[in-house]
């Protein structure tokens, strides 16, 4: 059986941060160098108590209604604003 030619640009690596995940990692790494594709990892968390001030004192506050700044442009605010605290 012949495969067909395919060309891979990214990888999307989701991870629960196990050991499985971390060996599952190393073969998307092998993959993307294989390829020369981007590799983007994503951790998600379940909701927490505390968890939405948590990350408003990383990224900052979350915009309000009919806001249209995005993650990038929060970021950024919010180093100018911290910067020299």
């Amino acid at each position: 059986m012949i495969l067909p030619k395919i060309k891979i640009k990214k990888i999307l690596f989701a991870t629960d941060l196990s050991e499985s995940a971390r060996q599952s990692l190393a073969y998307a790494v092998s993959l993307s160098n294989l390829y020369g594709a981007g590799i983007t990892i994503v951790h998600a968390l379940e909701e927490t108590q505390g968890m939405e001030a948590a990350i408003a004192y990383h990224v900052g506050p979350r915009p309000g209604p009919g806001s249209k700044e995005t993650g990038g442009q929060r970021q950024k605010r919010h180093h100018r604003e911290t910067a020299g605290r």
